[in-house]
Protein backbone atom coordinates (compact mmCIF):
# COMPACT_ATOMS: atom_id res chain seq x y z
CA UNK A 1 0.00 0.00 0.00
CA UNK A 2 2.85 2.83 0.62
CA UNK A 3 4.37 2.22 -2.77
CA UNK A 4 1.07 2.53 -4.68
CA UNK A 5 0.78 5.91 -2.73
CA UNK A 6 3.75 6.77 -3.50
CA UNK A 7 3.70 5.99 -7.20
CA UNK A 8 0.24 8.07 -6.66
CA UNK A 9 1.80 10.83 -5.79
CA UNK A 10 4.62 10.69 -8.48
CA UNK A 11 1.89 10.72 -10.63
CA UNK A 12 -0.20 13.74 -9.21
CA UNK A 13 3.18 15.65 -9.45
CA UNK A 14 3.51 14.84 -13.29
CA UNK A 15 0.19 15.81 -13.95
CA UNK A 16 0.72 19.08 -12.13
CA UNK A 17 3.75 19.92 -13.90
CA UNK A 18 2.29 18.75 -17.09
CA UNK A 19 -0.77 20.89 -16.90
CA UNK A 20 1.11 23.72 -15.47
CA UNK A 21 3.42 23.35 -18.92
CA UNK A 22 0.49 23.14 -21.15
CA UNK A 23 -1.36 26.20 -19.63
CA UNK A 24 1.77 28.38 -20.02
CA UNK A 25 2.23 27.48 -23.49
CA UNK A 26 -1.27 28.07 -24.05
CA UNK A 27 -0.57 31.61 -22.52
CA UNK A 28 2.13 32.30 -24.43
CA UNK A 29 0.82 32.12 -27.97
CA UNK A 30 -2.59 33.59 -26.78
CA UNK A 31 -0.54 36.16 -25.36
CA UNK A 32 1.85 36.59 -28.46
CA UNK A 33 -0.98 36.40 -30.48
CA UNK A 34 -2.49 39.41 -29.40
CA UNK A 35 0.38 41.40 -29.04
CA UNK A 36 1.68 40.33 -32.64
CA UNK A 37 -1.89 41.75 -34.28
CA UNK A 38 -1.67 45.07 -32.53
CA UNK A 39 2.47 45.62 -33.66
CA UNK A 40 0.55 44.26 -37.17
CA UNK A 41 -1.71 46.86 -37.31
CA UNK A 42 0.72 49.75 -35.69
CA UNK A 43 3.10 49.01 -38.08
CA UNK A 44 0.76 48.63 -41.45
CA UNK A 45 -1.53 51.48 -40.71
CA UNK A 46 1.14 54.18 -39.26
CA UNK A 47 3.93 55.91 -40.57
CA UNK A 48 6.51 54.72 -38.53
CA UNK A 49 8.35 52.42 -40.85
CA UNK A 50 8.81 55.74 -43.58
CA UNK A 51 9.66 57.98 -40.37
CA UNK A 52 13.04 55.50 -39.83
CA UNK A 53 13.59 55.12 -43.45
CA UNK A 54 13.88 59.14 -44.00
CA UNK A 55 15.99 59.07 -41.14
CA UNK A 56 18.09 56.40 -42.19
CA UNK A 57 18.32 58.72 -45.88
CA UNK A 58 19.23 61.77 -43.92
CA UNK A 59 22.33 59.76 -42.63
CA UNK A 60 23.23 57.92 -46.00
CA UNK A 61 22.94 61.35 -47.42
CA UNK A 62 25.15 63.03 -44.60
CA UNK A 63 27.91 59.97 -45.13
CA UNK A 64 27.88 60.45 -48.82
CA UNK A 65 28.58 64.27 -48.67
CA UNK A 66 31.47 63.97 -46.09
CA UNK A 67 32.91 61.35 -48.28
CA UNK A 68 31.92 62.94 -51.81
CA UNK A 69 30.78 58.98 -52.61
CA UNK A 70 29.35 58.30 -56.38
CA UNK A 71 26.74 56.28 -57.24
CA UNK A 72 28.82 53.44 -58.21
CA UNK A 73 31.05 53.41 -55.06
CA UNK A 74 30.06 49.93 -53.86
CA UNK A 75 32.51 49.63 -51.03
CA UNK A 76 32.17 52.55 -49.42
CA UNK A 77 28.18 51.67 -49.61
CA UNK A 78 28.83 48.28 -48.21
CA UNK A 79 30.72 49.69 -44.92
CA UNK A 80 28.07 51.85 -44.75
CA UNK A 81 25.08 49.66 -44.72
CA UNK A 82 26.85 46.97 -42.51
CA UNK A 83 27.64 49.81 -39.92
CA UNK A 84 23.90 50.93 -39.96
CA UNK A 85 22.52 46.65 -40.10
CA UNK A 86 20.59 47.55 -43.32
CA UNK A 87 19.28 43.88 -44.53
CA UNK A 88 19.11 46.06 -48.23
CA UNK A 89 20.54 48.78 -49.91
CA UNK A 90 19.97 49.21 -53.20
CA UNK A 91 20.82 52.62 -55.72
CA UNK A 92 19.46 52.78 -59.24
CA UNK A 93 19.68 55.63 -61.86
CA UNK A 94 17.78 55.38 -64.92
CA UNK A 95 16.04 52.18 -64.09
CA UNK A 96 19.42 50.43 -64.37
CA UNK A 97 20.76 48.92 -60.80
CA UNK A 98 23.94 50.35 -59.54
CA UNK A 99 24.71 49.23 -56.13
CA UNK A 100 23.13 46.28 -54.47
CA UNK A 101 23.44 44.87 -50.98
CA UNK A 102 21.04 42.10 -50.44
CA UNK A 103 21.64 39.21 -47.50
CA UNK A 104 23.44 37.00 -50.70
CA UNK A 105 26.50 39.89 -50.54
CA UNK A 106 26.74 39.58 -54.06
CA UNK A 107 29.12 41.75 -55.95
CA UNK A 108 27.60 45.05 -57.54
CA UNK A 109 25.67 44.78 -60.72
CA UNK A 110 26.19 47.46 -63.28
CA UNK A 111 23.05 47.03 -65.76
CA UNK A 112 20.19 44.70 -65.10
CA UNK A 113 16.75 44.31 -66.60
CA UNK A 114 14.46 47.51 -65.29
CA UNK A 115 11.56 44.96 -64.77
CA UNK A 116 13.83 43.36 -62.33
CA UNK A 117 14.74 46.65 -60.82
CA UNK A 118 11.37 47.87 -60.40
CA UNK A 119 9.85 44.32 -58.97
CA UNK A 120 12.10 44.36 -56.12
CA UNK A 121 12.29 47.51 -55.28
CA UNK A 122 9.30 49.37 -54.09
CA UNK A 123 10.02 52.56 -51.82
CA UNK A 124 12.42 54.44 -53.61
CA UNK A 125 14.19 57.80 -51.82
CA UNK A 126 16.21 60.54 -54.12
CA UNK A 127 20.10 60.99 -52.92
CA UNK A 128 22.50 63.43 -54.24
CA UNK A 129 25.73 61.68 -54.70
CA UNK A 130 29.06 63.35 -56.49
CA UNK A 131 28.24 62.03 -60.03
CA UNK A 132 24.55 63.09 -59.57
CA UNK A 133 20.75 62.05 -58.36
CA UNK A 134 20.32 58.07 -57.43
CA UNK A 135 17.27 56.26 -56.61
CA UNK A 136 18.01 54.66 -52.95
CA UNK A 137 16.07 51.94 -51.64
CA UNK A 138 16.64 50.53 -48.06
CA UNK A 139 15.20 48.40 -45.54
CA UNK A 140 16.20 47.49 -42.24
CA UNK A 141 13.76 45.56 -39.84
CA UNK A 142 12.84 48.06 -37.36
CA UNK A 143 10.16 46.24 -36.00
CA UNK A 144 12.29 43.54 -34.69
CA UNK A 145 12.80 44.60 -31.75
CA UNK A 146 9.51 45.29 -30.62
CA UNK A 147 8.62 41.51 -31.89
CA UNK A 148 11.46 40.11 -29.78
CA UNK A 149 9.96 42.20 -26.75
CA UNK A 150 6.77 40.92 -27.20
CA UNK A 151 7.57 37.58 -27.48
CA UNK A 152 9.80 38.04 -24.34
CA UNK A 153 7.11 39.64 -22.39
CA UNK A 154 4.71 36.38 -23.14
CA UNK A 155 7.05 34.49 -22.11
CA UNK A 156 7.80 36.03 -18.56
CA UNK A 157 4.34 36.12 -17.96
CA UNK A 158 3.49 32.35 -19.00
CA UNK A 159 6.70 31.90 -16.81
CA UNK A 160 4.18 33.13 -14.07
CA UNK A 161 1.32 31.85 -14.87
CA UNK A 162 2.84 28.33 -14.23
CA UNK A 163 4.84 28.81 -11.38
CA UNK A 164 1.68 30.23 -9.60
CA UNK A 165 -0.28 27.38 -10.92
CA UNK A 166 2.31 24.88 -9.95
CA UNK A 167 2.48 26.54 -6.26
CA UNK A 168 -1.40 26.51 -6.29
CA UNK A 169 -0.91 22.67 -7.32
CA UNK A 170 1.90 21.33 -5.27
CA UNK A 171 0.82 22.76 -1.69
CA UNK A 172 -1.84 20.41 -1.25
CA UNK A 173 0.84 17.86 -2.94
CA UNK A 174 3.41 18.51 -0.48
CA UNK A 175 0.90 18.36 2.47
CA UNK A 176 -0.32 14.86 0.95
CA UNK A 177 3.61 14.24 1.01
CA UNK A 178 3.72 15.37 4.36
CA UNK A 179 0.37 13.52 5.75
CA UNK A 180 2.12 10.06 4.37
CA UNK A 181 5.37 10.63 6.35
CA UNK A 182 3.52 11.10 9.00
CA UNK A 183 0.88 8.60 8.65
CA UNK A 184 4.27 6.00 8.58
CA UNK A 185 6.09 7.32 11.27
CA UNK A 186 3.34 6.35 13.23
CA UNK A 187 2.45 3.02 11.82
CA UNK A 188 5.91 2.48 13.22
CA UNK A 189 5.75 3.53 16.25
CA UNK A 190 2.33 1.96 16.92
CA UNK A 191 4.02 -1.35 15.48
CA UNK A 192 6.77 -0.74 18.11
CA UNK A 193 4.54 0.28 20.73
CA UNK A 194 2.56 -3.03 19.93
CA UNK A 195 4.88 -5.43 20.01
CA UNK A 196 6.28 -4.50 23.41
CA UNK A 197 2.68 -4.28 24.54
CA UNK A 198 2.46 -7.92 23.11
CA UNK A 199 5.91 -9.14 24.37
CA UNK A 200 4.23 -8.37 28.23
CA UNK A 201 0.87 -10.89 28.13
CA UNK A 202 3.19 -13.30 25.91
CA UNK A 203 5.80 -13.34 27.88
CA UNK A 204 3.87 -13.78 31.31
CA UNK A 205 1.62 -16.72 29.50
CA UNK A 206 4.64 -18.40 28.99
CA UNK A 207 5.71 -18.00 32.57
CA UNK A 208 2.22 -18.89 34.00
CA UNK A 209 2.24 -22.02 31.48
CA UNK A 210 5.69 -23.27 32.81
CA UNK A 211 4.89 -22.91 36.68
CA UNK A 212 1.54 -24.89 36.04
CA UNK A 213 3.49 -27.56 34.33
CA UNK A 214 5.46 -27.87 37.79
CA UNK A 215 2.69 -27.73 39.81
CA UNK A 216 1.23 -30.89 38.90
CA UNK A 217 0.35 -32.19 42.67
CA UNK A 218 -1.34 -28.82 43.50
CA UNK A 219 -4.82 -28.22 42.53
CA UNK A 220 -5.99 -25.09 43.44
CA UNK A 221 -2.33 -23.07 42.33
CA UNK A 222 -2.24 -24.95 39.39
CA UNK A 223 -6.06 -23.54 38.66
CA UNK A 224 -4.68 -20.17 39.66
CA UNK A 225 -1.79 -20.27 36.86
CA UNK A 226 -4.11 -21.40 34.58
CA UNK A 227 -6.26 -18.19 35.07
CA UNK A 228 -3.76 -16.27 35.12
CA UNK A 229 -2.32 -17.84 31.63
CA UNK A 230 -6.34 -17.27 30.38
CA UNK A 231 -6.11 -13.69 31.44
CA UNK A 232 -2.71 -13.33 29.54
CA UNK A 233 -4.49 -14.93 26.57
CA UNK A 234 -7.17 -13.19 26.09
CA UNK A 235 -4.61 -9.69 26.68
CA UNK A 236 -2.84 -11.16 23.71
CA UNK A 237 -6.42 -12.20 21.75
CA UNK A 238 -7.02 -8.14 22.58
CA UNK A 239 -4.51 -6.19 21.36
CA UNK A 240 -4.32 -8.41 17.98
CA UNK A 241 -7.88 -7.70 17.69
CA UNK A 242 -7.03 -4.02 17.94
CA UNK A 243 -4.35 -3.89 15.06
CA UNK A 244 -6.57 -5.67 12.62
CA UNK A 245 -9.32 -2.70 13.03
CA UNK A 246 -6.59 -0.14 12.71
CA UNK A 247 -5.50 -1.11 9.63
CA UNK A 248 -8.89 -1.70 8.54
CA UNK A 249 -9.88 1.44 9.43
CA UNK A 250 -6.73 2.16 7.58
CA UNK A 251 -8.51 0.87 4.10
CA UNK A 252 -10.14 3.58 1.92
CA UNK A 253 -12.66 1.33 0.63
CA UNK A 254 -16.04 2.87 1.61
CA UNK A 255 -18.79 1.35 2.99
CA UNK A 256 -22.38 2.38 2.83
CA UNK A 257 -23.96 4.43 6.71
CA UNK A 258 -27.68 2.96 7.39
CA UNK A 259 -30.54 5.63 6.56
CA UNK A 260 -31.23 8.66 8.75
CA UNK A 261 -32.78 7.59 11.94
CA UNK A 262 -33.13 8.83 15.12
CA UNK A 263 -30.41 9.03 17.09
CA UNK A 264 -32.56 7.02 19.70
CA UNK A 265 -33.19 4.21 17.94
CA UNK A 266 -29.44 3.85 16.43
CA UNK A 267 -27.84 4.35 19.76
CA UNK A 268 -29.74 2.90 22.48
CA UNK A 269 -29.19 -1.06 21.74
CA UNK A 270 -25.23 -0.27 21.28
CA UNK A 271 -25.38 1.75 25.17
CA UNK A 272 -27.08 -0.68 26.74
CA UNK A 273 -24.91 -3.58 25.49
CA UNK A 274 -22.10 -1.32 26.45
CA UNK A 275 -23.88 -0.63 30.31
CA UNK A 276 -23.64 -4.71 30.42
CA UNK A 277 -20.85 -5.29 29.45
CA UNK A 278 -19.09 -2.83 32.05
CA UNK A 279 -21.01 -4.26 34.47
CA UNK A 280 -19.97 -7.58 34.03
CA UNK A 281 -16.49 -6.73 34.58
CA UNK A 282 -17.39 -4.59 38.15
CA UNK A 283 -18.14 -1.17 36.84
CA UNK A 284 -21.30 0.90 37.56
CA UNK A 285 -22.74 2.85 35.09
CA UNK A 286 -24.45 5.98 35.81
CA UNK A 287 -26.31 6.98 32.61
CA UNK A 288 -28.27 10.89 32.48
CA UNK A 289 -29.01 10.07 28.58
CA UNK A 290 -31.83 12.67 27.00
CA UNK A 291 -32.61 11.94 23.14
CA UNK A 292 -33.39 14.74 21.47
CA UNK A 293 -35.38 14.48 18.23
CA UNK A 294 -32.83 14.28 16.09
CA UNK A 295 -31.44 12.36 13.60
CA UNK A 296 -28.21 10.94 12.46
CA UNK A 297 -26.80 7.71 10.41
CA UNK A 298 -24.01 5.51 11.27
CA UNK A 299 -22.25 1.90 9.94
CA UNK A 300 -23.76 -0.60 12.56
CA UNK A 301 -20.39 -2.41 11.70
CA UNK A 302 -18.19 0.28 12.69
CA UNK A 303 -20.34 1.48 15.58
CA UNK A 304 -19.86 -2.17 17.28
CA UNK A 305 -16.02 -1.86 16.63
CA UNK A 306 -15.74 1.79 18.21
CA UNK A 307 -17.85 0.68 21.49
CA UNK A 308 -15.33 -2.36 21.63
CA UNK A 309 -12.78 -0.75 21.37
CA UNK A 310 -14.08 2.09 24.31
CA UNK A 311 -14.95 -0.72 26.55
CA UNK A 312 -11.52 -2.33 25.93
CA UNK A 313 -9.58 0.42 27.06
CA UNK A 314 -12.14 1.29 30.26
CA UNK A 315 -11.12 -2.61 31.20
CA UNK A 316 -7.58 -1.50 30.40
CA UNK A 317 -7.26 1.82 32.53
CA UNK A 318 -10.48 2.11 34.29
CA UNK A 319 -11.01 2.34 38.10
CA UNK A 320 -14.26 0.44 39.01
CA UNK A 321 -14.05 2.05 42.14
CA UNK A 322 -15.95 5.10 40.46
CA UNK A 323 -19.19 4.53 38.28
CA UNK A 324 -18.74 5.06 34.53
CA UNK A 325 -21.04 8.21 33.27
CA UNK A 326 -23.01 8.57 29.84
CA UNK A 327 -24.52 11.76 28.99
CA UNK A 328 -25.36 13.20 25.70
CA UNK A 329 -24.95 17.01 24.57
CA UNK A 330 -25.62 18.74 20.97
CA UNK A 331 -22.96 21.10 19.93
CA UNK A 332 -23.25 23.11 16.70
CA UNK A 333 -24.60 20.66 14.23
CA UNK A 334 -23.63 17.80 16.35
CA UNK A 335 -25.13 15.02 18.24
CA UNK A 336 -22.37 13.80 20.95
CA UNK A 337 -21.92 10.84 23.43
CA UNK A 338 -20.04 11.82 26.06
CA UNK A 339 -18.06 8.50 28.17
CA UNK A 340 -16.50 9.53 31.42
CA UNK A 341 -14.73 6.93 33.91
CA UNK A 342 -11.92 7.30 36.59
CA UNK A 343 -8.47 6.22 35.95
CA UNK A 344 -6.36 3.69 38.19
CA UNK A 345 -3.22 4.43 39.22
CA UNK A 346 0.05 2.03 39.26
CA UNK A 347 0.09 0.02 35.76
CA UNK A 348 -2.77 2.25 34.11
CA UNK A 349 -0.65 5.20 34.06
CA UNK A 350 2.08 3.65 32.34
CA UNK A 351 2.01 5.27 28.06
CA UNK A 352 0.68 2.17 25.98
CA UNK A 353 0.30 2.53 22.00
CA UNK A 354 -3.16 3.76 22.86
CA UNK A 355 -3.71 2.01 19.94
CA UNK A 356 -7.74 1.96 20.71
CA UNK A 357 -8.51 5.40 20.53
CA UNK A 358 -6.62 5.62 16.85
CA UNK A 359 -8.76 3.26 15.99
CA UNK A 360 -12.30 5.10 17.39
CA UNK A 361 -11.24 8.41 16.14
CA UNK A 362 -10.65 6.82 12.42
CA UNK A 363 -13.92 5.23 12.76
CA UNK A 364 -15.70 8.26 13.63
CA UNK A 365 -14.17 10.33 10.84
CA UNK A 366 -15.09 7.54 8.26
CA UNK A 367 -18.87 8.11 9.51
CA UNK A 368 -18.45 11.88 8.75
CA UNK A 369 -17.92 12.52 12.09
CA UNK A 370 -15.16 12.73 15.00
CA UNK A 371 -13.96 12.26 18.43
CA UNK A 372 -12.88 14.22 21.13
CA UNK A 373 -11.27 12.65 24.48
CA UNK A 374 -8.92 14.18 27.31
CA UNK A 375 -7.66 13.40 30.63
CA UNK A 376 -7.51 15.49 33.63
CA UNK A 377 -6.03 14.22 36.76
CA UNK A 378 -8.03 10.55 37.26
CA UNK A 379 -10.19 11.37 34.78
CA UNK A 380 -10.86 10.40 31.43
CA UNK A 381 -13.59 11.38 29.02
CA UNK A 382 -14.56 10.79 25.43
CA UNK A 383 -17.06 12.44 23.03
CA UNK A 384 -18.50 10.60 20.09
CA UNK A 385 -19.91 13.56 17.56
CA UNK A 386 -22.05 12.70 15.13
CA UNK A 387 -23.93 14.62 12.32
CA UNK A 388 -27.20 15.68 12.63
CA UNK A 389 -28.76 14.98 9.56
CA UNK A 390 -32.98 15.95 8.38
Amino acid sequence: MPKVKCLSLKARFLVIFLSGMLLAVLSFLTLYSIAKSLLDDYFTYTSYVMDKEREAVSALEAYVRENKLAATDSWELKKWAKENHMMILAVSRDRFLLYENSHTGSSPLSQTDSLQVYRTLQVFHQVEFADGVADVFLHKNYQRSYYLTAIAVAAFVSALIWAFFFYLGIGPLLEAIDLQRQKSEEQETLVLGMVHDLRTPLTGLMGFLELSQRSESDLPQLQAYLRKAREKALQIRSLSDQLFDYFLSEKDSTFALEAPARAQYLLEDYLSELCFELGAFGFAVEAALEWPPIRISISMEEMGRILNNLLSNIQKYGDPGHPVHLSGIIRDKYFGIRITNHVRGGEADLQGTHIGLQIVRKMMRRMNGFAESKKENDLFQITLFFPIRK
